[in-house]
């Protein structure tokens, strides 16, 4: 499939990371489809990173939401990890405190003080559509799907308690959510409907295309 070699290099100010994949011509087609899936995501305009999702207390005042969602924008791109030379382009996610880099082998999860490599044989991803609130800028390529006030009765019309009472459109988004044994755990949004579909239709040949090969030099247990 692809043969994997990774050199370092100590420096006085600090340690440069070299990443040479030798990629066949199956390998390369492959890969080309793998990330090509990502190409939806990245021409979104709206791209938020789900930090947090809890009950709301009281839907009154929550325009109807049954939960709270923290969130924070963000935007997925073809990018390296700075100080390591690589003759790939690869997707690139920041999450939080974390940065997802989607190589041909495996995600590696950059931080501040370290990186681990996760093997995509331990990764699930999934995508569905979800109704949200906006309470934001309403996205060019976003779907609006109904309306909803900031403050709602009972019947789910307006509270006319308050005088500052917002209408607000309710949007169908892509959520994209990744996960791992290894505990990383990620949850995307995206202004288009159905941006993360093909990634996720995507990922479960390319996982088992890879694991089937016998020229990867790490296992399928790495």
């Amino acid at each position: 499939f692809f043969l994997c070699l990774i050199y370092f290099r100590v420096e006085k100010k600090r340690r440069a990371t070299i990443l040479v994949y030798n990629i066949d011509e199956q390998a390369e087609q492959a890969i080309g489809q793998f990330y090509e899936a990502f190409t939806p995501m990245m021409s979104c305009e709206g791209s938020w990173h789900v930090s947090s999702r809890t009950r709301a207390v009281s839907r009154k005042y929550n325009a109807g939401a049954e939960n709270t969602v923290e969130r924070y924008k963000v935007k997925m791109r073809m990018k390296t990890p700075r100080y390591l030379q690589t003759n790939v382009q690869v997707p690139t996610l920041p999450v939080g405190q974390q940065t997802l880099y989607f190589f041909p082998d495996g995600v590696y999860v950059y931080s501040r003080r370290e990186m681990e490599r996760i093997p995509y044989g331990s990764i699930s991803i999934s995508q569905h559509n979800q109704r949200f609130i906006e309470h934001e800028h309403i996205p060019k390529d976003g779907q609006v799907v109904g309306s909803t006030w900031q403050y709602v009765n009972k019947s789910g019309g307006p509270d006319k308690r308050f005088n500052r009472n917002r209408k607000l459109p309710v949007m169908l988004y892509s959520v994209l959510t990744i996960q791992s044994t290894s505990g990383l755990a990620a949850r995307i949004q995206f202004s288009s409907p159905g941006a993360a579909q093909a990634l996720a239709d995507t990922f479960p040949y390319y996982k088992e295309a890879y694991f089937l090969t016998p020229a990867n030099p790490y296992g399928p247990d790495a």
